[in-house]
C-alpha cells in the first residue's frame, strides 16, 4: 500500500480523465455502485496509510526540483510520486476488479464483495468488502399536467467493512436515485480521527468525485475530479500556504507514465516506470526529469 503525502495545506485537486487510459478501463471502474465501493476502499486505504516509500537513489541533494531561482518552482518529488500512486491503478489493464459477489460469510452483512487491483510494476493487491443496503424510501412523483412524466425516487442506507492488507475500514453512507441521476455519499473510517468522505455524483452522463480526507482529527486535503469518457488524467492542485497553483498532467505513453508538471511561471516534464527489485520483490518507481536530466528512485 502507498501513502499519500500527508500535505500541511489545504488542495484542491481536479482530476478529468480524457486521454490515456482506454475509455473502456475507466467505465468499467465508474460504471456502478459496486465497483465505486471497490475504488473508494483502496483509495481511502492508500490515502490513511502509514507505509510511505523510500528514496532509494537520486542525481540531486534532495527530493526538490528548482528549475529557476522563483522558490515557487521547487517540486517536491515526493509528493509527485504519491500523486502517481494514488490514481496508478487507472492506468492498468482493467483498473480495480470486482472477481466475485457472493452471500457474506460474516454475520451482520449480506454481501461480500471480493476485488483486485493491480500497480503499474504488475503486483496485485487484493481486498475484501462486506456490504449492507437498506432500502429507506421508494416513491414515485407524478406531473399533474403530463402523466407520463414520472419521477422515481429512492433512497437507501450504506454500511459496511472494507478489508485491504489486513486491515478494517467501517464504511457508512447514503445512496439516493431519482431517474437516470444519483447521488452517493459514503465515509471510509480508519478510527475516529482518520477517515475519508467520499461523495459521487451522476448528471448528463458525467460522473463527478469529492474526497476529504482527515488524518489525526483534522482535515488536510480536499480532492475533485470528474470522469468522463476519455483517457487521460489531468491533475490540478491549489494551494492556500503560498498562493501558487500547480497542474498535473498524467500520460501513459507505451510502459511508461509521462506527467507534465506546470505553474504560472515555469513547467516541466518527468517521465515514469514502475519496475520490480528482483532481490526483495518490491516496486520501484523511477523518475527521470527531462529538463534537468535528474533521476529519482523510490521503493515501496
Amino acid at each position: 500500500m502507498k501513502k499519500l503525502i500527508n500535505l500541511l495545506v489545504f488542495i484542491i485537486l481536479g482530476a478529468v480523465l480524457v486521454g490515456c487510459t482506454p475509455a473502456t478501463n475507466i467505465n468499467k471502474t465508474f460504471s456502478n455502485d459496486k465497483n465505486f465501493f471497490g475504488f473508494s476502499a483502496l483509495t481511502s486505504a492508500i490515502a490513511l496509510g502509514d507505509n510511505s516509500q523510500s528514496l532509494i537513489s537520486t542525481s540531486e541533494s534532495s527530493s526538490l526540483i528548482n528549475l529557476s531561482t522563483d522558490v515557487n518552482t521547487e517540486v517536491d518529488m515526493e509528493k509527485v510520486n504519491s500523486y502517481l500512486q494514488m490514481m496508478e491503478m487507472m492506468f492498468t489493464d482493467n483498473g480495480p476488479i470486482l472477481l466475485s459477489e457472493e452471500a457474506s460469510d460474516r454475520e451482520g452483512y449480506e454481501t461480500k464483495l471480493n476485488f483486485s487491483a493491480k500497480d503499474l510494476a504488475g503486483n496485485v493487491t487484493a481486498y475484501t468488502l462486506y456490504i449492507n443496503q437498506e432500502l429507506l424510501n421508494d416513491e414515485v412523483h407524478s406531473d399533474h399536467e403530463d402523466d407520463d412524466n414520472e419521477e422515481n425516487e429512492q433512497e437507501y442506507r450504506l454500511t459496511g467493512i472494507a478489508i485491504v492488507d489486513d486491515v478494517e475500514y467501517e464504511i457508512k453512507g447514503k445512496k439516493e436515485i431519482e431517474n437516470n441521476e444519483f447521488e452517493m455519499e459514503i465515509k471510509i473510517t480508519l478510527d475516529s480521527d482518520n477517515y475519508v468522505v467520499i461523495s459521487q455524483e451522476s448528471e448528463d452522463n458525467e460522473l463527478e468525485y469529492e474526497y476529504l480526507i482527515f488524518k489525526d482529527g483534522k482535515k488536510f486535503s480536499k480532492l475533485e475530479f470528474e470522469v468522463e469518457d476519455g483517457k487521460e488524467i489531468e491533475l490540478e492542485f491549489r494551494t492556500t500556504e503560498n498562493g501558487y497553483r500547480e497542474t498535473y498532467h498524467f500520460k501513459k505513453e507505451n510502459n511508461e507514465i509521462k506527467i507534465k508538471y506546470s505553474t504560472d511561471t515555469t513547467s516541466y516534464t518527468i517521465k515514469a516506470k514502475a519496475s520490480v527489485d528482483p532481490e526483495t520483490g518490491e516496486t520501484v518507481y523511477t523518475y527521470k526529469v527531462k529538463e534537468t536530466n535528474k533521476e529519482f528512485k523510490y521503493k515501496d
